[in-house]
This record gives C-alpha cells, structure tokens and sequence, in this order.
C-alpha cells in the first residue's frame, strides 16, 4: 500500500539535535528501555517491562506502518550520543482531509533535553512536504505538563479540551488538542518554528501524543502562546470595532440626546425650586 502515500523521504529529517530515520533491529535496546514506562503500556501496544523478543516485535510493527499505509514511524536519534531515543510518527489515516497527527515518545534517560520538542518540529517540517497535508495535530492528557511544554515549544498551539475523547486503562480521558497548519498566503512550507509564531504575536498512532514519563500536575490552561489563539479574540476584537464605529457614527444623535436629558433637569428642578418658594408663603 506504500504507492498510495506519500514517499519515505530520501533525506533523513533533522531539526535542532535530533535526526530522524527508519528503525532497525538494534533499536529494541531503546524499546524495552521505555516499556519500563508504566504509560507506555496504557496507550500503546508496547507491553510493560518488555523482553528482548516482544521489543524486537515491536520495532518490527514500527517498521510496517508506512507499508501498511498508516504513517511513518521514525525511530529519534539523539545526534550527540548517535543512539536512538525514542520514536516519533506522522499517522496520516485522515490524509484525505488534509490531515494528520503526530504522536512521540522519548525513552527515561534522554529526558530533559528538549529532544522530543525537535522531534516534533522534524516530523511536522516533513509533514509540509506532503501536498495534501494542510494541518496536523496533538492530543494530550490536561495533566500532563511536561508534553504541553513540549507542544509548545514545538509551535504548536492549544485549541481546546475535548471532554471524554478517549479510552485509556479502561476509563474515558479528556484531551487537550493542538495544531499546526501551513500558511501558503505568508509564503512559508512550515509554522512548525516556534520563534516564528512569537515574532509575530500581539499582546496534540494512538495518540502517543506524549514525551511518556514527563509529567507534573499544574493547570493546562498555562500554554495558551502565539499569534493567534481561538476565534473568540477575533470575535471580541470583531465587537470591539462595531462598538467604536456605532459611538464615532452616532455622535450627534448621543449630542443633542444629551443636550435635551440636561434641559429638562434643568426644567424640573426650576418647578421644584418654585414650589418651594409658594409652600413656605402660605398660612400655617
């Protein structure tokens, strides 16, 4: 099914301190590192503490996912060691639409050093290659800082909380979503650069949407960051500008409403003040 998508590229991804290539048997070292993560099993198909066997089987369905049509699985390695970090994957079963979605995992003891963040921009700047690629996406557990971190500085930007999206060990999960898109109008193949995107600001496979085991507790809505955030500031910018126009076009009519309200202040206070006066002249 390889013909029906689009090419493994003939270049090996890069971006910051990672590259991106195909995986290899020797890559189930990094495997059964990760299956050491309890969430791994939760979301994929990694089982928990994995023996050499199972993680050779699960390097082997990396392998098969471009062949099967599903995506490209790249295995991430880390440039400064020359070892293999972790995985990354472009699922593109809804290319039709124009979309896709990106999901990451990074092994324990490579942690800490952004690698998943260049992972991610590598895969979505090949992502743009794809002509009918037009927007990807990530999904994220609300809790789970350390990804949202990682989705930010990868450029990308929140988009809302999807309530109950999912099933994970058995009980329903909500998700954060965040995308990126091209932008054919500005000129540019990639908004995966997240200095792009604050340089012009004003003022998240099954979802393995995560750099597994990086997790803290803080409050999702902390990584609203970008240009542009959701339609609602355009919408509230929108009545912004209907407000002024209303107050700049109806001046003279708020003017002379005015001068009459004053007038007839004027008027009653002037028959009260007289009606005063009478009172206090009359027989007690």
């Amino acid at each position: 099914m390889s013909g029906a998508i689009y090419p493994w590229p003939t270049i090996d991804p890069t971006q910051g301190n990672v590259t991106l290539r195909q995986f290899c048997s020797a890559d189930a070292e990094m495997t059964r590192e990760l299956s050491c993560d309890p969430y791994i099993s939760a979301i994929g198909s990694l089982p928990p503490n994995a023996t050499a066997s199972q993680a050779q089987l699960w390097v082997e369905r990396q392998q098969n996912r471009y062949s099967e049509g599903t995506g490209f699985s790249f295995a991430v390695i880390d440039d400064a060691q020359g070892r293999c970090a972790g995985f990354v994957g472009l699922w593109i079963r809804e290319l039709s639409e124009g979309r896709s979605k990106v999901g990451y995992g990074i092994a324990p003891s490579f942690r800490g050093r952004r690698l998943a963040a260049d992972a991610v921009r590598a895969v979505t700047a090949f992502g743009w290659t794809i002509p009918t690629l037009h927007r990807t996406e990530l999904y994220i557990e609300p809790w789970n800082t350390a990804s949202i971190k990682t989705a930010k500085h990868a450029g990308y930007i929140r988009e809302g909380l999807l309530r109950s999206h999912q099933e994970i060990s058995g009980e329903r999960r909500d998700m954060d979503r965040a995308g990126d898109f091209r932008e054919p109008r500005l000129g540019r193949t990639s908004r995966s650069l997240g200095s792009q995107r604050h340089a012009a600001a004003t003022g998240p496979c099954r979802n393995l949407s995560r750099p597994i085991g990086e997790c803290s507790t803080s409050p999702p809505q902390t990584w609203w960051s970008g240009s542009r955030y959701v339609a609602g500031q355009s919408h509230h910018r929108a009545l912004l500008h209907r407000s002024s126009q209303f107050h700049s076009n109806s001046g003279p009519l708020m003017f002379g409403f005015n001068f009459a309200f004053v007038g007839l202040l004027g008027f009653i206070m002037l028959m009260v003040g007289l009606h005063g006066l009478i009172s206090r002249g009359d027989p007690q």
